[in-house]
């Protein structure tokens, strides 16, 4: 892996929208001190091997965290720092003993948030003391308002034990022996990715398209999406015979709301390197950043060895073939409305006059309250009844420009096979 001289970067990538806050040069003492907290976090226990059940929903991991005495629901994610929902902080009485003045979120916002250390968290029979926490006002970021948590575990504790995680069943299993069993033999399906830590733990691997292309791709459990690549890297993909959509619009949402305006790309690789092995026909994002996430890692067995910096991918069901299928459009929530934020195009998309920003007031027969609460808007998106999943056409009533209903039909399209 190449080693960065000039920049150290904390990513901070939280669930179902990424979060990253990336120190370029560390030029105040606030920040430094913001740094030194964020990174504490040890285990008490000692000799354990320890099962945590999760819930899976939505392609996020949540566990349950046991502060002072009462159970929370936390988000399980190898791309974060720990975190705690303004609420939270604020019942637990947490006091701040740093701020964290440069931060930006994947869109390009700027975080101001308040840092400090919690002295005692447990999960299952496992107790970490010391960890350093960032506030966040969960409730106010789109999609991760969604999940009902309290807060996250992030690499912070995470960078010194060994994690297993079993989609199959639902459990994380965690020890502290670096002598245990490992999957070292190479057969058909199995990936190893050796790995490096970012200053704050996070794993980081590379992969590449091309030999001259070598990209720090971060293992992120806290996203539910499959493989995303910086957007700086689409150049040598662009001359690939395969189908290409263009995401134009406001399509991605960070701790401090959705970004502006912009163009990103999806396109279907045939293959790309990662460690010494090859990632065959995935769907690729190219965005902000390069990220691997639960689209992609649902499919395996993982087990993620700090001590040896080790990731292992052990399949156990059949990688389905990646489609991208889509009604040509994506929704935001913002100001109480929910709003056509991006538009998907390529040779197979027919979208009528629809413009960026038009008011959603029915969508498949139903009428939406001039005031959309936050659970209006999740059950519509982050349900099991999810409208995008579920739904082959969309019956839209929209609010243009000039203040008329105009009404529309969308059909899912396969844009990519």
């Amino acid at each position: 892996m190449k080693k960065k001289t000039i920049k150290k970067s904390i990513a901070v990538i939280l669930g179902i929208i990424i979060i990253i806050i990336s120190v370029i040069v560390v030029t105040n003492f606030s920040m430094l001190k913001a740094i030194y907290y964020l990174r504490q976090g040890q285990v008490v226990n000692t000799k354990f091997n320890t099962s945590i059940p999760f819930e899976y929903d939505n392609r996020a991991i949540v566990v349950k965290v046991k502060i002072q005495g009462r159970f929370y629901r936390f988000f399980f994610d190898t791309g974060a720092v720990c975190v705690l929902s303004k609420e939270l902080w604020n019942r637990l009485n947490i006091k701040e003993k740093a701020k964290m003045t440069q931060g930006q979120d994947s869109q390009g916002n700027t975080l101001k948030e308040d840092i400090s250390v919690l002295p005692l968290l447990e999960i299952a029979d496992l107790q970490f003391k010391d960890v350093g926490i960032m506030t966040l006002d969960i409730k106010n970021v789109p999609g991760l308002n969604c999940l009902g948590v309290d807060g996250v575990i992030g690499a912070n504790i995470l960078k010194k034990l060994i994690w297993n995680i079993d989609f199959e069943n639902k459990q994380i299993n965690v020890t502290d022996n670096p002598d245990v069993e490992n999957i070292k033999t190479k057969s058909d399906g199995i990936l190893h990715i050796p790995f490096e830590k970012t200053i704050m733990g996070q794993p980081v691997f590379d992969a590449s398209i091309t030999k001259d292309n070598i990209l720090e791709v971060m293992f992120d459990t806290g996203s539910n999406g499959g493989w995303k690549f910086s957007k700086d890297t689409k150049g040598g993909v662009m001359s690939l015979p395969d189908d290409i959509a263009m995401v134009y619009g406001r399509s991605g949402a960070g701790g401090g709301g959705y970004g502006a305006i912009d163009t990103t790309y999806i396109a279907k690789i045939p293959q790309f390197e990662v460690g010494n092995d090859l990632i065959k026909n995935q769907l690729v994002r190219f965005d902000y950043s390069s990220t691997v996430g639960n689209k992609f890692l649902e499919n395996y067995n993982l087990t993620i060895n700090y001590f040896e910096n080790l990731i292992t991918l052990n399949p156990y069901k059949v990688l389905k073939k990646e489609q991208l299928r889509s009604f040509g459009i994506g929704f935001i929530y913002e100001d109480n409305e929910i709003k056509i934020g991006s538009f998907i195009k390529n040779e197979k998309t027919e979208l009528p006059s629809i413009e960026l920003g038009m008011r959603v007031l029915e969508i498949n027969n139903m009428i939406l309250s001039d005031s959309v609460s936050t659970d209006q808007f999740c059950n519509l998106f982050y349900s099991e009844t999810n409208i995008m999943d579920k739904s082959d056409t969309l019956n839209l009533v929209l609010l243009d420009r000039n203040g008329e209903k105009q009404k529309y039909i969308l059909s899912k399209k396969n844009l990519i096979n």
